[in-house]
């Protein structure tokens, strides 16, 4: 499966030994040996992301096959994340980026990753991650997995209804010696369970809170969170006896609009009320605004120029005595988008160069603006690339007949308008077309990365397993394609 920007379309080309099939956006197809079958975004999935499926079933144990994506309109990011399931094929050259997948992906659950604790079978140093556990980020960009919990060699009840292989039977017939994040996530429900005990009033949120934020620091010494351990080691004991800060804020506002911060997913230990709160707000600079109060357990500000503003909250409480407080951070990001709005003309002939103007775009909140220009898409025999001539406008010169689509994003210093798109007509003109292709280089996994030509390649090699089909894990890999070369350059 591939995963791109809604706004991004490629067309499709599957090889495998003899048999072959191309298949552009909006379609699907197979091989005349029926060997492989495509389906390329035929329909637009609930995340508005562009899905593009593959299939292979070979017809013997291993070999190889290749996908080639040609980018047919860029007007997106140009990000492809990409999964293979991990059992019938692998990517021939690639080093995996992250690894969660359904449902560890949700918001609302926790991921629980794997740490060792125990040597022998291969599991790795104690106290290290265990080379079985899941990686994140989301392809959303959320860190996972939540925490972490021992999930290497550990000893396990025995069902009487299952099958174990005799290495993984404990000597008393009783137990069985397993690992993997199965063995972890039951660790962090056995805690859980513990601290509903002392607090059966938590809610979930407040649960999951308790248990991120009470976790400690992983041994290689790394900031947390990271997609590698999350917020670090399941604490049983901190997890029950500390107060938790949590504060619930929106992650995005407008200038002048009221900001709303409370500290509802907070929690006493022992299930004790909190007693304590402490709020602070940092706002960007030039920023007179400030926090309706510092003292309750819910406060409120109306940020007044655009920026990030950071609160911070801590929380005590009195009962049981000297409990640890808690701390947490928050960061809302002030800005109104600025609008892109493209004018020039509809049509004209091949040949003639044409302009087109970004000086209908505005900023509501005033901000200097950077106009970026990006062709989105083109005929599929043209070379013509948009040349920004200006401060506010670009030049195209149509070599072929046809639709070309041009796009306009606007820069404030702070966020990137939406897409504003406009199509231009060339009509018969003396410019013959030319039958060199699209041409030019995207940067595939770049944010915010815009082609000015509307056509990009990245072919990649996957050696296949017996079955070819997908099963119920994943690994995600992206590929970065350098301008000016054809062959992806993948790095972890």
């Amino acid at each position: 499966e591939f995963w791109a920007d809604g706004d991004d379309g490629y067309t499709v080309t599957a090889t495998m030994g003899s048999e072959t099939v191309s298949v552009p956006s909006g379609s699907s197809g197979s091989s005349a040996g029926g060997g492989i079958s495509v389906s390329n975004a035929v329909s637009q999935p609930p995340n508005g992301a562009t899905l593009i499926s593959v299939f292979f079933l070979p017809v013997s144990s291993g070999g190889t096959a290749s996908i080639r994506l040609q980018r047919t309109r860029n007007g997106g990011s140009g990000k492809v994340d990409a999964y293979i399931d991990r059992i019938d094929g692998a990517f021939s050259t690639s080093t995996e980026t992250g690894t969660i997948t359904e449902p560890a992906n949700g918001s609302n659950v926790l991921a629980v990753g794997s740490f060792n604790t125990k040597i022998g079978g291969g599991a790795g140093p104690v106290g290290d991650i265990s080379d079985f556990s899941s990686l994140g980020l989301t392809r959303d960009g959320r860190i996972k997995p939540d925490l972490t919990a021992p999930g290497s060699l550990i000893y396990s009840a025995r069902s009487l209804e299952a099958s174990f292989a005799p290495i993984e039977i404990a000597p008393n017939d009783n137990y069985v010696i397993l690992q993997g994040t199965s063995m972890a996530a039951p660790h962090v429900t056995g805690i859980a369970a513990l601290v509903w005990q002392t607090n059966p009033a938590l809610t979930g949120s407040q649960m999951r809170e308790r248990l991120r934020r009470t976790a400690d620091p992983p041994t290689d010494g790394s900031q947390t969170p990271n997609n590698t351990w999350g917020t670090g080691k399941v604490n049983a004991l901190r997890a029950v006896t500390e107060s938790v800060a949590s504060i619930t804020a929106p992650a995005s506002s407008l200038p002048g609009t009221n900001v709303s911060l409370t500290s509802e997913n907070s929690s006493g230990a022992f299930g004790n009320p909190l007693t304590g709160f402490s709020w602070t707000l940092t706002p960007p600079a030039g920023s007179s605004a400030s926090l309706g109060s510092t003292t309750e357990a819910t406060t409120s500000f109306t940020p007044d120029d655009p920026g990030d503003y950071r609160v911070d909250l801590t929380v005590s409480q009195t009962d049981p005595v000297s409990t640890p407080t808690g701390t947490a951070a928050a960061t809302i990001h002030v800005n109104t988008l600025p609008v892109a709005v493209i004018n020039g003309p509809a049509s004209d002939n091949t040949g003639l160069p044409v302009t087109f103007s970004g000086s209908g775009s505005t900023d509501p909140d005033g901000q200097g603006l950077t106009f970026r220009w990006v062709l989105v898409a083109r005929p599929a025999t043209s070379s013509t690339t948009l040349l920004p001539a200006g401060a506010d406008n670009a030049t195209m010169t149509a070599d072929v007949e046809g639709i070309y689509e041009i796009g306009l994003r606007v820069d404030d210093g702070l966020d990137n308008s939406a897409l504003a798109t406009k199509s231009y007509t060339a009509l018969s003109g003396s410019v013959s077309g030319s039958s060199n292709g699209g041409g030019g280089g995207c940067a595939i996994g770049s944010r915010n990365s815009e082609d000015d030509g509307a056509s990009s390649l990245a072919t990649v090699l996957l050696l296949l397993g017996p079955l070819g089909l997908l099963a119920a894990r994943r690994r995600e890999y992206r590929f970065p394609l350098h301008r000016g070369s054809n062959t992806p350059s993948l790095r972890r």
